[in-house]
């Protein structure tokens, strides 16, 4: 597993640990997108993925150290979702944005970005999104 694979690997533990194959698919594309598309990226995996602000578990020390312990087994095998993601087509229909409003705080809050943005993909954990 090359640097740039372990942080997506993290990362995809980080935001989508529980979700459906389905979900992690989807987060992987999100990440691929923002890379191709320069979207609060350099256009390499550390850029978009360690990119201030962008992804929760980077900002969060014990979610961090806790990635990157998974990341040593890749137990639930993540490595291959994040590799198959190079490949697949993508459910999210060019998705950069998404989050889960299960997670939210306070409850039933929404990011200030979903105004402007487009809503590409619906799944139970998540909301995909398109910027305009």
């Amino acid at each position: 597993m090359t640097y740039g694979e372990g942080l997506a690997v993290a990362t995809l533990w980080q935001e989508a640990r529980g979700s459906s194959l389905e979900g992690k698919m989807c987060v992987a594309h999100v990440i691929r997108n923002r890379m191709a598309k320069r979207y609060t990226s350099d256009g390499t995996i550390a850029g978009t993925v360690l990119h201030p602000w962008q992804f929760s578990g980077w900002t969060d020390n014990a979610v961090c150290l806790e990635s990157l312990r998974y990341v040593a087994t890749d137990a639930l095998g993540l490595l291959p979702i994040w590799q198959e993601s190079a490949t697949s087509p993508d459910p999210t229909d060019g998705a950069v944005l998404y989050y889960s409003p299960g997670a939210m705080t306070p409850p039933g809050s929404v990011p200030f970005w979903v105004a402007s943005s487009k809503l590409t993909l619906t799944l139970p954990d998540f909301l995909f999104y398109a910027a305009n």
